[in-house]
């Protein structure tokens, strides 16, 4: 019989989980009733929670929250405020970490919300906002569940406004979740994975499912025709009924006939527990590719400095001289502690480097490529819940130099274009390209048809191989995708060939959260590899910088 003290523990994991946060029961107390007001303060220490979409030469950023800051008696003022209105910052000028102003796009609608994904549609000057949670789980957000839009003016504002589907029936079913992956690619608003909970979608109630039920599947909204589809994310999570979440996902061009959805980073976890101490680490030594247009999965090994396992990262990726180099930063691996390493994932080696740099350790924080060759991050903190350190960049702005691997407090719009730096190249260069082992005929149409370095290997002939061998998918070994080192055991290899292309002949498109239940799990390999350059950075005492606003955001008040 299970004692008091076993008892409370269950019931506080059980309540943190509840939250759709992971906050202790302390925190969600003092969350509820500290008064949540964004007119005041407007300095800040920390942002994290938000989401970012670059349009139109202007970085928007929705959701999040800021921890409010009292420079008078250097104290919070309060836990944490939610954002209720839109910001953007210019990227058709230059400017650095303390001059940038922030302009905000004032909203009554929607709500403030947490774990979000914005994707833009750049042939239609739309943003769209998909996802999330409500702040200390709020279920006000879950109440309407809806695709909200906003078509920018050319001053960088505009009203969001709901948008319907063509297939409002097939949307109906859907539930909204939070902690997914999102981005856009094909015309088409991709989200993959995450977690539905009473404060992301109010059907989700926590006396009928888990305090964190898990959404597997892929869902993909079609901007042009307002159709969404759900396809299967088995190949992401082989665990039984479990979903993918705290990942990321980016649109890579250039490859095939339609440009490619890669996964990096992020846990799969079994349909019993959301909890990170129950999940299996997606491991940086097998890369998860998607197929938007023919709806294939694909995988491959990556050697090198493999990054360890992690989640709450970010990922940019950036093209450069006949590579496309995909950029990590940061996120939290087991030890519940930031990490501060940046590692580069250069395709279509399919190599990873460690850069050798200093860097602030952060996690939940966002980044983009801004102008020709810089990377942006906003935003993250040391750890699940610490909103009071200090952040080191002002703003909670920091700019890193992909050409020259260097941080700074700097955006500049003439910037030179990007390079594939001397570390990657001089590895195609030293015969690094003819040593990858593709694990099939198809992905190496797609990565591999150079015979050598750099002279053949292009964006063109990579798409004309890729489009020659499309029709002999019969023959193609589609393996295991998740987070294993894959071994070159031939048998094994060939029961996920077999698998995978029954699969693709049998798909369906999938509503029921639980409807991959039954499948049957992969034998898969995670592993939680160390990698160079990684570490917990010490507090950083700085004076707190105001955030220019013009002051008009309205209260958000929570439930007691």
């Amino acid at each position: 019989m299970m004692g008091l003290i076993e008892l409370t523990a269950v019931l506080l994991a059980f309540v943190s989980l509840a939250s759709g946060y992971g906050e202790s029961p302390a925190k969600l107390e003092a969350r509820a009733t500290s008064t949540l007001n964004t007119s005041s303060p407007t300095t800040f220490r920390r942002r994290a929670l938000h989401a970012i979409a670059i349009l139109n030469d202007r970085l928007y950023i929705e959701g999040g929250e800021t921890s409010p800051y009292n420079a008078t008696d250097d104290t919070l003022t309060g836990v944490t405020n939610p954002l209720n209105t839109t910001l953007w910052i210019p990227l058709d000028s230059s400017w650095t970490n303390t001059t940038v102003t922030f302009t905000e796009i004032e909203q009554d609608e929607p709500l403030p919300i947490n774990n979000l994904r914005l994707w833009a549609d750049t042939g239609s000057s739309t943003l769209y906002r998909w996802g999330g949670d409500g702040p200390s789980g709020d279920t006000a957000v879950a109440d309407d569940i809806d695709l909200w839009t906003i078509k920018v003016d050319d001053d960088g504002t505009g009203t969001w406004a709901i948008k319907t589907a063509s297939n409002d029936d097939f949307f109906s079913d859907i539930y909204s979740g939070a902690s997914g992956a999102g981005t856009v690619c094909e015309g088409l608003g991709l989200y993959l994975g995450g977690y539905g909970s009473s404060a992301s979608d109010s059907r989700l109630s926590d006396t009928e499912f888990p305090a964190r039920m898990p959404l597997p599947g892929l869902l993909t909204y079609n901007m042009t025709d307002r159709t969404w589809a759900n396809q299967s994310t088995l190949p992401l999570n082989p665990l039984d009924g479990g979903t993918w979440t705290s990942g990321e996902a980016l649109c890579i061009p250039g490859y095939g006939d339609n440009s490619l959805v890669f996964t990096l980073g992020g846990q799969t976890t079994p349909a019993t527990s959301a909890a990170r101490a129950d999940s299996e680490f997606t491991d940086f030594s097998n890369i998860t590719i998607y197929n938007p247009i023919s709806n294939e999965w694909y995988w491959q090994a990556a050697g090198g400095d493999v990054p360890r396992g992690r989640t709450q990262l970010c990922a940019v990726g950036v093209k450069g001289n006949n590579t496309y180099d995909i950029y990590v930063y940061g996120g939290v691996d087991r030890s519940n502690d930031a990490l501060s390493d940046i590692s580069v994932l250069s395709i279509p080696g399919f190599q990873w480097f460690s850069l050798d740099v200093t860097s602030s350790a952060r996690m939940r924080q966002t980044c983009a490529v801004v102008g020709q060759s810089q990377m942006l991050v906003l935003g993250g903190i040391l750890s699940e819940w610490d909103w009071a350190s200090a952040d080191p960049w002002a703003q909670a702005l920091g700019i890193f130099d992909l050409n020259t691997w260097e941080w700074s407090d700097k955006y500049d719009v003439d910037a030179d274009e990007y390079t594939t730096p001397d570390t990657i190249l001089d590895w195609y260069n030293d015969g690094g390209y003819s040593t990858v082992d593709w694990s099939g005929d198809e992905v190496k149409a797609l990565f591999g048809t150079a015979t050598a370095w750099p002279d053949t290997v292009s964006t063109s002939s990579a798409s004309a191989s890729a489009s020659a061998s499309s029709s002999s998918s019969s023959s193609t070994p589609v393996g295991p995708i998740v987070g294993g080192v894959v071994g070159g055991v031939a048998a094994l290899a060939l029961v996920g060939a077999t698998y995978f292309f029954w699969r693709r002949k049998h798909s369906k498109k999938i509503t029921d959260p639980y409807e991959l239940a039954t499948s049957s799990p992969k034998t898969e390999l995670h592993s939680e590899s160390t990698s160079p350059a990684v570490g917990v950075e010490e507090p950083v005492t700085l004076n707190p910088v105001e955030l220019p606003g013009n002051g008009n955001h309205k209260p958000v008040e929570l439930p007691g």
